[in-house]
């Protein structure tokens, strides 16, 4: 078995004149939340959005539902130039479309990119 390296997670600054959104989300059996963070270049928090529902989807539904919650904030808040960051590779592929995908979560994430 090969022992697990530690490794160090920090936020890394988006290229100059975008700003980041950071999504997350937590599920347990009955509940479910999920988040959203807006920082600019120095790590500034300009922003953000969290909600608890009381109800539960898999992880990739919520973790649509937190980047449309980001795509709204992002334009509510008139932003040009950002960078989404979530830490579900599932959803992020359906969004950067690689390969083809005729399930619905694959149908509702290409509606979230046509919203950006």
């Amino acid at each position: 078995m090969i022992p697990l390296q530690p490794s160090v997670r920090r936020w890394k600054k988006p290229t100059q004149g975008v700003v980041k959104i950071k999504v997350d989300v937590t599920i347990d059996d009955e509940r479910m939340g999920l988040g959203v963070i807006v920082r600019d270049g120095d790590g500034f928090v300009l922003g953000g959005y969290g909600s608890i529902k009381a109800r539960a989807f898999n992880s990739d539904w919520v973790e649509i539902m937190a980047i449309e919650e980001g795509v709204t904030l992002a334009k509510n808040m008139n932003l040009k130039k950002v960078h989404f960051e979530s830490n579900n590779a599932n959803i992020v592929n359906k969004i950067n479309g690689k390969g083809q995908d005729i399930v619905f979560i694959g149908l509702r994430a290409k509606d979230v990119f046509r919203q950006l």
